[in-house]
């Protein structure tokens, strides 16, 4: 049974050998930022959870002599994190993008405004925006732009949320991640502290690898 975050705070505290208050540090919002930080790394180094997948969203919609539209959270209300698959819809004859890197893009079209509108076949991205390789032709006007995506994890909201990670089965990660953070925080200069802090980031990085296979293994 998935941890709450309030039962990983309880267990970090235990781990560390700071169940009990002590001093005048709450551990308890340290070890909630630790938390939503280890989401953060763990999404951001996996591209392929299964879990967080996000299909079929089509909020943008193509516009004539439009290039490049806006993907931020403003447009999307789940965040994304890592892009998919960008469509065109057009019925049966729906085009399927292709991604290209931003460097190679920009070398082969240094100037997307100059290029005559038509139905592209390759995007990029910068930051917030996906560009494609051509202006939209004003036959798809209006069509829907389709963007299949892994979102973020939930950030936990507060020290007794009792609420669980969207990440599925993530909880011994997240709680390794919390450990080797939350020590740092606390060591003052302790080496023994500081050694054992890169200890247990080691341990989340041997498990991360692993939680990163198994998705690979789900997605190929």
């Amino acid at each position: 049974m998935a941890k709450t975050c309030a039962d990983m705070i309880t267990r970090v505290k235990a781990l560390i050998g700071r169940s009990t208050a002590s001093g005048t540090l709450s551990l308890d919002p340290i070890i909630l930022d630790e938390l939503n930080e280890a989401q953060l790394e763990i999404v951001r180094r996996s591209p392929r959870l299964t879990d967080l997948q996000v299909k079929d969203i089509t909020t943008l919609d193509a516009a004539t002599d439009t290039y490049s539209y806006d993907i931020s959270s403003s447009t999307f209300t789940i965040p994304i994190a890592h892009l998919r698959d960008v469509w065109v819809m057009d019925g049966e004859d729906s085009q399927w993008l292709r991604f290209m890197d931003r460097h190679e893009f920009d070398r082969r079209y240094p100037s997307v405004s100059d290029i005559a509108s038509a139905l592209p076949d390759f995007y990029t991205r910068r930051g917030d925006t996906i560009e494609f390789n051509c202006p939209i032709k004003s036959d798809y006007n209006g069509n829907a732009i389709r963007v299949d995506y892994c979102k973020w994890a939930t950030p936990f909201a507060s020290t007794d949320s009792t609420e669980a990670s969207d990440l599925v089965d993530a909880d011994k990660g997240l709680i390794l991640f919390a450990v080797a953070g939350t020590l740092r925080t606390i060591a003052k200069g302790d080496t023994r502290m500081l050694q054992r802090a890169t200890i247990e980031r080691g341990y989340f990085e041997d498990w991360l690898g692993k939680y990163q296979a198994y998705h690979d293994i789900m997605t190929e």
